[in-house]
């Protein structure tokens, strides 16, 4: 799915599509905020990769309470300014993926192995200020590498 011409918002874009359970990649170059994107998509398991750009400036509540999702990748997140709660109740997250990501967020309760928080880790950018990722709860967060988002300035919390 492409969609060029969306320049500001993607807010509720899929709300009340509770019976989605895969969508493929989506192109979305030019919006800003994708706040309640996927908001209580219970049934979502699979979403392929989210092209961004420098545009997106706004995730808050973008994947709040989807429960059985196993995968969110974006491709660019340096801009972004407001995550809020995008990844509470993804308990059943695998692959988080936020590249140049540089603010905090959350992501306890989740299914994250080591290896993934890992590959988390080095997807972000340099933290701006004094920014914390939670893990706490993650299978992976008491052996995964926190030097690799530390070492980026963030405060990890297993």
């Amino acid at each position: 799915l492409t969609l060029p011409n969306v320049t500001v918002s993607t807010q509720n874009f899929m709300l009340g599509s509770y019976n989605i359970n895969e969508i493929g990649n989506i192109t979305i170059p030019l919006v800003q905020t994708i706040q309640n994107f996927q908001f209580g998509n219970y049934s979502l398991v699979k979403q392929g990769v989210l092209n961004t750009t420098t545009a997106l400036t706004n995730i808050d509540n973008a994947w709040y309470e989807c429960r059985n999702l196993r995968e969110i990748v974006l491709t660019q997140c340096s801009n972004v300014t407001v995550v809020g709660q995008a990844f509470f109740g993804t308990t059943s997250l695998e692959k988080l993926i936020l590249p140049g990501l540089r603010i905090g967020f959350n992501i306890a309760q989740s299914t994250l192995s080591a290896t993934a928080l890992n590959d988390l880790f080095t997807s972000l950018g340099t933290a701006s200020g004094s920014q914390t990722i939670t893990i706490t709860g993650n299978p992976g967060a008491p052996t995964c590498n926190t030097s690799i988002a530390t070492s980026k300035g963030f405060t990890v919390i297993i």
